[in-house]
């Protein structure tokens, strides 16, 4: 038993062993060479093997067991054979050893732990390779757009080759477009010129056309008043003619009902007379038809008893037939799917088959390419040793290049602070000067508004024109500090441009260096590359090696035991040397998986120093982006302050020419005040020969003006009368109202409905025809105003020019204090007239909805009219059926009196049996309507063959 314990523990070491290598190989187990011809089901045979692999460890020594046990038996037998003594029995008892069969639950155990932990390394062995997979693809982007960058730096620079050009065409433009400005200014003193005489006639007009508009404004308000005061009696005139046309519609109406009445009445007494010749000749018939009838209903009644009995069978015969067709499917369904699975089966056991031919093939094999594996497996130990050596002195160098780089972009960083400090600086004096530049601005105006005021209250004076002189004086000295203080600040511009270009170049020149350093650092990522790929590579010979190691020798002892080749030794020497042999192959793979495994340790480390160093130069990369944006800024905030600078150099010499301009006019003006006292007495004199043509024409217009007016009277009083008939229009629709109401009582046929809209449609044509000559009137009216005002404009400037011409000084300052006064008036009057217009838009707006409203009405009169019409036509439908109704009524009690007289014989002679023939036909057939509307519901395609039965049904019923 002691024996046997330890063989168990022994098997559980070994199987502990063999879990712990296959979580060191990272799911690189085995590896066997496939046949090339043999490629579609090299799959299951990997699968197979697989299995075969992992119950391998267990099998050996198994094996190892069976033989020794085997061994022991033999002995046993010789002993009993040659009737030893107990002594040896026992000795050769206690050699013996348990074998753990193949159906034991502990092996299966054992074998599905294996099984889950390889599943687990597979896993883990692709989430690892799709992380290797993203770290590849940033690279890539990486390197586009450090070429991007490349690109847009070569873009800048031709950009800035650009701008340069352009400046100095504009500097070209420039002196071209001041030579334009001169010419300019003269061409435009001359229209100024012109423009000062026109101003001065178009204020003349303005004031006439002003006291035209008061005059208008008070023809409105009569105008108005008059409106209203007609607008009244033309309501009143409408009411009284709509109430007279209504009388004479309802005697109209009335005499015309009367009349169809007649004449309705004498055609049906026509009518009936015939029908009841008719009606006599066939009921002597339909009394013989409905005899026969009668003797077929009852036959039929017969007839429908059995039929009914014969279609409750079938339906049922039906039901049994839909079941078992029901089960005759679901049978044929299952045996179609056992047949499947048998197929698939099948499949499963030729493919098992030719994979075990396959196999037992291929071992035989690979038996005799092993011990060729195990000689090249000593040289590729070495050659690796080799390969690791040479990759830890390339890390060593990448390592100080690495280290020279840091130093190198903190020499940078030094730099670009001092470039950014430098760029505040030149902001804060940029901001100073434009500060200075709006003082000036601001100064400017004020000299302007303050030459323009003197200028205005004191135009004529010589000591005004001295003050002035003296203003502009002044004006001459600050802007000549004014111009000293602007080549001050274009000086200090231009040193700041140096300035930008000699930060720029030094810009540039680290750029060039960061590009450098990043096409080292990309070829060290390559090396690092490669080195990672040949350490993999060489890790995954490693593990396929020591795994063919180890399965060649569980087969060389194997082949051992079964042909027993070299010398003859006990079992027991056998199995020392075989586990010696083992023990030393396991210990030199031990030593090589932990080299391995230091190796990727340091791979690792690696990656993580990439990582840190990519990240560093990705910093590096947004601060100089940063620093570009600022340094484009800086560049178009120079551009806008040298326009700016331009823009008030011009408005400096557009000042010097104006103040010339003033000089010269004021020397202008003494000329023309002698020139304007010689104009005043020559118009005094033909002012005067104008009065008396002008009230020549005052007089005729007087007279034209009476006979407007009395056109004037005549057209109102016309309106008037259309007005009213107008408000007429209301009572109109209420009468039509009513109309409809009392038809709905009566029946009889509408009035003179299309005379009534013809009346409508003519009273809107004389409607717009009257608002046209309104509005001529109105226009006669306003220009009879205008030229009244003109004459007596005229005449009032005379008698005041007359009176005053000696103080011309005082008329100009006079004059100037009038317009004003004339201007504020002219305001207050303008809005005004600006409510009045928006009053009269409203009263406009008020008007049209009441139109439109009116229009409402009649619509829904005319709609009215219809629906009556329907109406009518529905009570005439319904008296007919009606009609029709009391016939069949009548006839059916004659019919009931025949029979309680006797005069018919029936088949069922007492009344409740035929009430419970009628009930009972009467359900059925209720029955019936309800089985038809479900079909109508379910088959919709067949909706109008439906409906029909539907009808006659419900037919039948009533």
């Amino acid at each position: 038993m002691t024996e046997s314990t330890e063989v168990m523990n022994e098997l559980e070491n070994d199987m502990l062993t063999d879990e712990e290598e296959a979580l060191e190989n990272d799911n690189t187990h085995f590896m066997f060479i496939r046949d090339p011809a043999d490629k579609s089901e090299s799959y299951e045979y990997n699968q197979e093997m697989n299995s075969s692999c992992y119950s391998i460890g267990t099998e050996t020594e198994t094996n190892k067991n069976c033989s020794e046990s085997i061994i022991s038996l033999e002995q046993f037998e010789n002993v009993n054979s040659e009737n030893m003594t107990s002594q040896s029995t026992n000795n050769t008892l206690k050699n013996q050893q348990i074998v753990l069969a193949s159906d034991n639950p502990l092996m299966a155990k054992i074998q599905n732990i294996l099984k889950l932990q390889l599943l687990k390394q597979k896993e883990n062995i692709k989430k690892e390779i799709l992380t290797l997979s993203g770290v590849i693809k940033t690279k890539e982007k990486e390197k586009s757009s450090a070429v991007d960058l490349i690109k847009s730096a070569n873009c800048r620079v031709t950009a800035q080759k650009k701008l340069l050009s352009d400046f100095h065409r504009m500097k070209v433009e420039l002196e071209t477009a001041k030579q334009n400005l001169k010419k300019s200014t003269e061409q435009q003193m001359q229209r100024y010129k012109e423009m000062f005489t026109k101003t001065a006639d178009e204020e003349k007009k303005f004031s006439i056309l002003k006291r035209q508009v008061e005059c208008s404004r008070g023809f409105l308000n009569e105008l108005t008043k008059y409106e209203k005061e007609q607008e009244i009696t033309f309501n009143k005139c409408n009411q009284t003619k709509y109430q007279a046309k209504q009388y004479k519609k309802k005697l109209l109406n009335n005499q015309q009902k009367q009349d169809l009445l007649l004449l309705s009445l004498t055609q049906e007494n026509l009518r009936l007379e015939d029908r009841i010749k008719q009606l006599g000749e066939q009921a002597e018939a339909k009394y013989n038809e409905s005899e026969l009838l009668r003797q077929k209903v009852m036959d039929n009644s017969i007839g429908l008893d059995a039929i009914n009995k014969d279609n409750a069978k079938y339906t049922l015969l039906w039901n049994e037939v839909i079941i078992c067709i029901q089960q005759c499917e679901k049978s044929s369904q299952k045996k179609i799917k056992e047949l499947q699975e048998e197929k698939c089966k099948y499949h499963t056991l030729l493919t098992e088959y030719y994979s075990y031919k396959r196999s037992s093939q291929d071992e035989c094999r690979k038996n005799d390419e092993l011990q060729h594996f195990l000689n090249k497996f000593t040289q590729n130990q070495n050659n690796l040793q080799n390969g690791f050596n040479t990759c830890l002195e390339n890390f060593n160098h990448l390592r100080d290049k690495y280290f020279n780089i840091l130093k190198m972009t903190e020499i940078q960083n030094q730099n670009l602070d001092e470039v950014i400090f430098e760029q505040q600086s030149i902001q804060n004096e940029l901001n100073k000067l434009l500060r200075l530049k709006n003082n000036i601005s601001n100064q400017k105006l004020m000299y302007e508004d303050q030459i323009l005021e003197e200028y205005n209250n004191q135009s004529i004076t010589d000591n005004y024109c001295q003050k002035i002189k003296s203003n502009i004086l002044d004006l001459k000295k600050k802007n000549n500090d004014n111009e000293s203080i602007l080549v001050k600040i274009e000086n200090d511009v231009c040193l700041d441009q140096i300035k930008l270009k000699q930060y720029r170049i030094t810009t540039y020149n680290l750029e060039k260096q960061i590009k450098e350093l990043t096409k080292d650092l990309d070829q060290q990522d390559l090396n690092i590359d490669t080195l990672d790929s040949k350490l993999k590579q060489l890790y995954t010979d490693i593990q396929i090696k020591s795994n063919m190691i180890e399965l060649e020798s569980k087969e060389l002892e194997s082949l051992k035991k079964k042909h027993e080749v070299g010398d003859v030794m006990t079992p027991q020497m056998q199995i020392d040397h075989v586990r010696s042999k083992i023990n030393d192959v396991e210990k030199e793979t031990n030593g090589i998986k932990q080299h391995c495994i230091q190796n990727q340790n340091q791979n690792v480390k690696l990656l993580n120093e990439k990582n840190k160093q990519i990240f560093e130069l990705n910093k590096m990369r947004e601060y100089d982006m940063q620093n570009l944006i600022k340094s484009r800024k800086l560049d178009y905030e120079i551009a806008s302050l040298s326009k700016e600078v331009d823009q008030y150099k011009r408005t400096l010499t557009y000042m010097r020419n104006k103040v010339v301009i003033y000089n010269e006019v004021f020397g202008k003006n003494k000329g023309k005040s002698s020139q304007l006292l010689n104009e005043n007495e020559w118009i005094q004199s033909s002012a005067l020969v104008e009065l008396k043509e002008n009230e020549k024409q005052c007089l005729e217009y007087m007279d034209h003006l009476k006979s407007l007016q009395n056109e004037l009277n005549e057209i109102k009083k016309t309106y008037i009368e259309k007005q009213r008939e107008s408000k007429s229009w209301d009572a109109k629709v209420q009468s039509l109202i009513e109309i409809k109401t009392e038809l709905k009582n009566k029946q009889g046929i509408f009035g003179d409905i299309d005379a009534t809209q013809k009346e409508i449609h003519k009273m809107q044509i004389i409607e717009g025809r009257l608002k046209k000559i309104l509005d001529k009137i109105m226009m006669d009216l306003e220009k009879c105003i205008s030229k009244r005002d003109t004459i007596y404009n005229k005449f009032a400037a005379k008698n005041i020019r007359s009176n005053s011409k000696n103080d011309t000084k005082q008329k100009l300052l006079k004059t100037l204090d009038d317009m004003r006064i004339m201007i504020r008036k002219i305001k207050t009057k303008c809005k005004k007239i600006d409510k009045d217009i928006s009053d009269t838009q409203n009263y406009k707006m008020e008007l049209e909805c009441k139109l439109a409203h009116l229009r409402d009405k009649f619509t829904e009169v005319e709609q009215s009219t219809d629906d009556l019409i329907k109406s009518i036509e529905d009570m005439n439908a319904l008296k007919l059926k009606n009609f029709y109704k009391l016939n069949y009524k009548q006839n059916r009690i004659k019919f009931l009196d025949d029979v309680r007289k006797e005069k018919y014989r029936l088949l069922i002679k007492s009344e409740s049996k035929m009430n419970e023939a009628i009930m009972a036909q009467s359900l059925k057939n209720s029955n019936l309507i309800t089985v038809v509307e479900y079909l109508k519901n379910d088959f919709l395609y067949l909706d109008v063959e439906l409906t029909r039965l539907l009808l006659t049904l419900k037919s039948i019923n009533d």
